[in-house]
């Protein structure tokens, strides 16, 4: 952790990739919060600054939000939006590759967490 303060805090991230593409990392600002009506709302946005730890190729550009919206007893509607530019010169096969995955490992994290088994394939 690079710095926090009440809801935020500033990480510095690394997605490892393997040669040849190199590591890409990113300075990124989480900040949460939950709103009148129950929803929990965590939201990052990059927030690089010129004395971070550097590793591999930097994300300039990510943003996204995570939206847990009460649904009924027990549950909730969960959304998950996400920005960025992988930074570099990837193939385009490679950039898709990533695009797609993003999401879905993403609630397979959420779900390790809460001790819910993966979905059927």
């Amino acid at each position: 952790m690079l710095e926090s303060s009440g809801s935020s805090a500033r990480l510095h991230v690394v997605w490892p990739y393997p040669f040849p593409l190199r590591n890409l990392d990113a300075g990124i600002e989480y900040r949460f919060e939950t709103l009148a009506d129950g929803t929990f709302v965590l939201s990052w946005s990059g927030n690089a600054r010129p004395r971070d730890s550097r590793e591999g190729i930097r994300i300039d550009r990510v943003e996204g939000e995570t939206r847990a919206v009460p649904f009924a007893p027990g549950s909730s509607r969960v959304t998950y939006s996400y920005r960025g530019d992988l930074g570099g010169k990837f193939p385009r096969y490679a950039e898709e590759k990533a695009w797609r995955a993003e999401p879905v490992e993403y609630f397979r994290a959420l779900r390790r967490r809460l001790g819910i088994p993966d979905a059927p394939k």
